[in-house]
């Protein structure tokens, strides 16, 4: 079982490190972090400037904190 928990952890931080390559390239483009990106985005701040690209960051950022709490809950650590 400790090595399924194992590889299961290592894929979920190879996911998590893909995201965030992917994300990197919105935060270059739009210049800001996608925290206050998200932030400003479910506050419908975005709306004057809406672009297909948001939809798809949103919901990279969505799955980039899903797999952080997974790989949190894996190690039996509280999350950040």
């Amino acid at each position: 079982m400790r090595r399924l928990y194992a590889s299961m952890s290592r894929l979920i931080k190879a996911d998590i490190e893909a995201l965030d390559h992917e994300l990197a390239l919105y935060e270059r483009t739009y210049g800001m972090p996608s925290k206050t990106f998200y932030a400003s985005y479910e506050r419908g701040l975005n709306g004057r400037l809406w672009s297909p690209d948001f939809a798809a960051w949103s919901t990279l950022y969505v799955a980039r904190l899903e797999r952080e709490s997974l790989y949190h809950q894996m190690l039996g650590q509280p999350e950040a």
